[in-house]
């Protein structure tokens, strides 16, 4: 059911998991502490100083399962903005090199993807830094288990 890109679209972080669980969506974020970080009234101050926004790139092969799902994992987190794309030629998104201009940190799902970013793209990376997530093409498309390796990985190199 977690594969089902439209059906997810369509649901709200209210809404009961489409996988039958019984949970909701807002508890998974809730337990891996993303909805604990939205500013609130006890914990935004009016004077302190506004974050630059982070453009972050998630980068798999064909742009269809796990980059999606980190794109939209980390969308709404503050002072980040998400974008996702595919190495290979037929990917949903193919990555460009605007894209690596835009992008502040780059992750890639796969050692493999970092060596052919590297081959593909050096110039554009610009000496920007590339993390290796260490995540296999074994998820679908906002699998529980995908969504809770990236809430692990990730958030150390968003600070």
């Amino acid at each position: 059911m977690h594969g089902n890109k439209e059906l997810l679209e369509k649901l709200g972080r209210n809404d009961p998991c489409p996988c039958g669980s019984a949970r909701l969506f807002q508890e998974l974020l809730s337990r891996f502490g993303v909805l604990s970080m939205a500013p609130t009234a006890t914990n935004t101050r009016v004077d302190r100083p506004r974050r630059a926004i982070r453009h972050v790139l998630f980068i798999c092969s064909r742009n269809r399962l796990r980059s999606p799902t980190a794109e939209q994992v980390f969308a709404d987190w503050p002072g980040v903005e998400t974008a996702s794309a595919g190495l290979d030629h037929d990917a949903d998104n193919p990555l460009s090199l605007e894209l690596l201009a835009w992008a502040d940190r780059i992750f890639v799902m796969e050692a493999a993807h970092r060596r052919r970013l590297s081959q593909r793209f050096r110039a554009g990376l610009d000496g920007k830094r590339v993390v290796c997530l260490d995540i296999p093409d074994d998820y679908a498309f906002m699998d529980p288990a995908l969504v809770e390796r990236l809430l692990a990985r990730v958030p150390a190199f968003l600070r």
